[in-house]
């Protein structure tokens, strides 16, 4: 209740002439959700306010509350770890939301800027889900695989992979090196494991 009210006051009591907010009334509001942060150690009253105030109401006309919502929400992204956490959190609810203030004028520039964050943070562009997407590395050996007759790129099976001075077949995939043996400790001949206990 208290962060509702918190983003209600910040969102909703601007000046006709002075919509956005400057840098004091944001550093004064982050000071604010900082310290409801630290009262229950999670996102989930922020994230709920924060949804309320991005969602568009019936009957609603004002976009000016969106827009300084999407301020706050972009002012939180550079403000560490808390305020990342209660940016990707929003980021994984609201995501179709913030998607649909692209269409306001008024709030188009502020909302493109965030979707773009949330594409360098792993969220997925699928237009659905608003899922968080899992982080692909570069490294990791890919492989092409067939589903229902579609081909299809996926990560290949660690346990799949063979392991170096094995006889492959011509593929592309790379081998896993055996973890040598502790300094200290003779290979046994019979291929286990030594007893380094």
């Amino acid at each position: 209740e208290e962060a509702e009210e918190l983003l209600t006051e910040f969102c909703e009591r601007y000046s006709e002439s002075r919509f956005l907010p400057d840098q004091g009334q944001l550093d004064a509001l982050w000071s604010r959700v900082s310290v409801l942060y630290g009262c229950v150690l999670h996102p989930g009253p922020i994230v709920h306010a924060m949804m309320m105030q991005l969602r568009w109401p019936k009957g609603e006309q004002h976009w000016q509350p969106r827009l300084r919502a999407l301020c706050a929400l972009e002012f939180f992204h550079n403000k560490g770890a808390v305020g990342s956490e209660i940016f990707n959190a929003v980021g994984r609810r609201g995501v179709e939301v913030i998607r649909r203030l692209i269409a306001v004028p008024e709030c188009q520039e502020k909302a493109m800027s965030i979707i773009t964050l949330f594409g360098k943070d792993g969220f997925a562009d699928d237009g659905d889900s608003g899922q968080e997407a899992l982080p692909v590395s570069s490294s990791m050996p890919v492989q092409r695989v067939e589903l229902d007759g579609e081909a299809a790129v996926g990560m290949a099976d660690l346990l799949d992979l063979p392991l170096a001075g094995q006889p492959t077949a011509a593929s592309s995939t790379p081998a896993i090196k055996p973890i040598p043996p502790p300094p200290g400790a003779s290979p046994s001949s019979s291929g286990e494991l030594p007893d380094l206990l």
